[in-house]
């Protein structure tokens, strides 16, 4: 019963088209929360709530000059998802 209530939360932090926005900007370069903002057309407040979400499920993490990262744990959540994806689609 516990594995299930991760994985259920899992996918519902990947189940925001914002945070998985963010997640794929993140792939590409590292940014500020005003920066993410920006490229996904969110308020600064938005980005930063979902930014917090995310590091609390350690999708990111927020680096010392400001800016934030994917994790290992959110490129391979990221990879898991692109695989699901084309499983479904066939």
């Amino acid at each position: 019963m516990e594995k299930s209530k991760g994985i259920e939360k899992l996918f519902f932090d990947l189940a925001s088209e914002s945070r998985l926005g963010i997640i794929r900007e993140l792939q590409e370069q590292n940014l500020k929360n005003n920066e993410l903002g920006g490229k996904l057309d969110l308020t600064a407040t938005e980005a930063f709530r979902q930014l917090q979400h995310l590091a609390e499920a350690r999708l990111v993490q927020r680096l010392p000059d400001g800016t934030y990262a994917i994790t290992n744990y959110g490129k391979l959540t990221l990879r898991a998802s692109s695989i699901t994806r084309i499983y479904l689609r066939a």
